[in-house]
């Protein structure tokens, strides 16, 4: 399932299983979606968890759920933007929908985690974290 959110992409990621476990592709510098690199990093979430409402004002994010299931929501609050207005949501897993979700700047998403005990979120970042460089408002 994709998004239509105007500059959102949701990427296709392949799997390699063998007997001894398996291989999972996140992104490649060649990959759609792929600016440059700042940062990696991992959240965990226990089932049942929100985090957000967050936006950044300059990275671009690229999520993927290599353990678990994550429901993202993104809403489009930009003024110049065809999509204004626009909320939507994506569920990542690797079980059932395994995709990069790429975010980029100015769009605020929240996430969820869904499955017991825990879930993972990788974000292959643009730049480096600030907190100047993103925003935080409470979910209503």
């Amino acid at each position: 399932m994709g998004l239509s959110m105007h500059g959102v992409l949701v990427t296709p990621l392949s799997q390699f299983p063998n007997d001894k476990g398996s291989l999972l592709h996140v992104i490649k510098k060649s990959s759609q979606g792929f600016s440059e690199f700042g940062e990696t990093y991992v959240s965990t979430l226990n089932k049942g968890t929100l985090k957000g409402w967050k936006r950044h004002r300059e990275m671009i994010c690229n999520l993927v759920v290599p353990v678990g299931a994550v429901e993202f929501t993104l809403r489009d609050e930009r003024q110049d933007s065809p999509t204004n207005g626009l909320t939507e949501s994506i569920t990542l897993s690797r079980k059932d929908n395994y995709v990069r979700l790429t975010i980029p700047p100015q769009i605020w998403f929240s996430f969820e985690g869904i499955e017991e005990p825990e879930n993972l979120v990788i974000n292959v970042a643009s730049i480096e974290h600030s907190d100047e460089e993103a925003e935080i408002k409470p979910i209503e």
